[in-house]
Parts: structure tokens; sequence; C-alpha cells
């Protein structure tokens, strides 16, 4: 799997408005402009990975990634900030960043996943919510099915997480306001 995080640039911009045909351009138009770079760099990932030129990455009405010849990717975006993941097997991928907001939030988790993540602080919030959202990428679920997985165990930078019986190791990084997983 190739995992990468970048920031935007106007250069970026540019360079995934040239790759793409201008019809795949126009019909992105009302997604942020960081949607079309992370194509672009999943594109070019696809081309460096698995030898596959030209790749448009294509989505279902949903927003959900389409996936042909057994290769997968995963995107996601906060400001500037792009995180992509580009694998052989079913990949997903979430980024946050760490803000304060309404702590009724925190009732989101269950009491005892507080309690292996230990204090209720955003940072901790967002490890969860970051690895819990990749899953739901990963197995191509609706994020309403986030409430049936639960955090199971941490080890480091690691969370296991279980949905229908099955365990999954998400891994979690976090870098000053950044929380990112990948799974």
């Amino acid at each position: 799997m190739k995992l990468q995080i970048i920031n935007t640039t106007p250069s970026l911009l540019k360079s995934a408005k040239n790759y793409f045909q201008k019809e795949y351009v126009f019909n992105l138009k009302n997604l942020p402009p960081e949607s079309l770079i992370a194509r672009y760099l999943v594109s070019k990932k696809m081309e460096g990975l698995f030898g596959v030129k030209n790749y448009v990455p294509e989505t279902d009405e949903n927003g959900t990634p389409l996936f042909e010849g057994g290769i997968f990717w995963s995107i996601s975006h906060k400001e500037d900030n792009i995180a992509i993941a580009v694998s052989g097997e079913p990949v997903g991928i979430d980024l946050e960043i760490i803000t304060a907001r309404d702590e009724s939030l925190f009732s989101f988790f269950k009491p005892y996943e507080w309690e292996k993540l230990g204090e209720k602080t955003w940072g901790n919030f967002y490890r969860l919510w970051t690895a819990k959202e990749a899953l739901t990428k990963k197995l191509n679920l609706d994020l309403d099915r986030m409430k049936n997985i639960s955090l199971i165990k941490i080890n480091k930078d690691n969370l296991l997480l279980e949905y229908n019986g099955v365990r999954y190791e998400i891994q979690v990084f976090m870098k000053d306001k950044l929380v990112y997983s990948v799974g």
C-alpha cells in the first residue's frame, strides 16, 4: 500500500486540471479543489505502483470509489490537506484536523471505548473517529454503520476495531493538529 499526505498548492490544482479531460473536471466542479487534486494524485500513484496509465478515479453517485482490476484507492481531505491511499487490496483512509466542537459528540463513542482511549480529549476523539471512518471506507459501508464498529484494543499507533465479528487493525497517525488513519 502506498500512503501519501500532501498540502495543496495552486500548481498541483493546475496540474490536476490539465491532466484530466475537461468533462471529468467539469463533473467535479461542485467538489472542493482538493478532491480533484486527490484524484490526480491517485492517478499518478496508479501509474507508479501498478503501471496503469491515464487512470481516471471514478465514484458512484454516493461518492464511493469504484475499483477495477483489483486496485483500490481511498481519499480524504480537510482544508488544504489531502490524504490518499492506493493498494492491491481494499483500503480506507480518513483525515481530520483536531478542533474543539460541541462536547455532546463525545457521546458518539461507548463508555468502554473512552476507558480504552483514556481522557476525553478532542485528540482521542479524532483518533477513534478517523479509525472508524477509515474502516467504513475499507469495507465500503455507509457512515451510519460506524456506530456498529467497536474499539477492541489500542497498540501504540494502531487501533484494533471489530465489525460483525471480524477484527481489523487500523493505523492512526497524529502530527500537530492533523489526525489520519489508514487500514
